[in-house]
């Protein structure tokens, strides 16, 4: 069964000679999502979907902060800590590349975000001390549904960072680090007026409507 705006159904009969009715639940497809997801294993953040084209083309937009997180390597007693009063607001483009009706999809895509810093909640402005505030983006991901509603995705986000003083970049973003007088932080390559940061991957959860 192919019907507009819905997901396409197939189901297997046996024909016979007495006549049948077949039930045939038909889900439309999404027009709107909405996520929660962890950033490198360390930082929460939230998004909201849009889909153009439902369960094709999807445009998204959301938030993810470092104002605390999971601290694994820093020795102390505390998982859960207090960051740095950083967040990024991101906006990007996709689409999928497998069909619809595929309980595991592949999607690619990309967009921006800006780095904000917000000492107090009355004090918000462009990060400007460590790079230029903005980032370019691409996007890889996976996702896993059963029910078409609940999808459980990995992404993997690789960014380009404007730093006009790409070591001030590393200096001040690795202030706990034995290698922040190095250039060559793992996972960070400096480049012309910026800095190639591949080291971003998403896992989190999705409920679509």
């Amino acid at each position: 069964v192919d019907l507009s705006g819905h997901y396409r159904e197939q189901r297997e009969i046996f024909v016979g000679i007495d006549p049948i009715t077949l039930p045939i639940d038909q889900f439309i497809k999404p027009r709107f999502g909405v996520d929660v997801r962890i950033a490198s294993f360390q930082f929460v953040g939230a998004r909201f979907w849009y889909y153009p084209i439902p369960a094709q083309l999807f445009v998204r937009t959301g938030v993810t902060t470092q104002a605390f997180g999971f601290f694994l390597i820093d020795n102390s007693e505390r998982l859960l800590q207090r960051g740095s009063q950083l967040s990024e607001l991101s906006v990007d483009v996709g689409a999928y590349v497998t069909r619809a009706e595929q309980l595991l999809r592949f999607y690619a895509g990309a967009g921006t975000y800006l780095r904000f810093v917000h000492p107090s909640f009355t004090t918000i402005r462009l990060e400007r001390d460590a790079s230029d505030g903005a980032a370019l983006t691409a996007i890889v991901g996976g996702e896993f549904s059963s029910s078409r509603k609940l999808r459980f995705f990995l992404e993997y986000v690789p960014a380009y960072i404007f730093a006009a003083d790409p070591q001030r970049f590393l200096n001040l973003s690795f202030a706990r680090s034995s290698n922040a007088e190095r250039s060559d932080v793992p996972g960070l390559i400096v480049a012309g007026g910026g800095v190639f940061d591949l080291r971003n991957l998403y896992i989190g959860a999705r409920w679509d409507f």
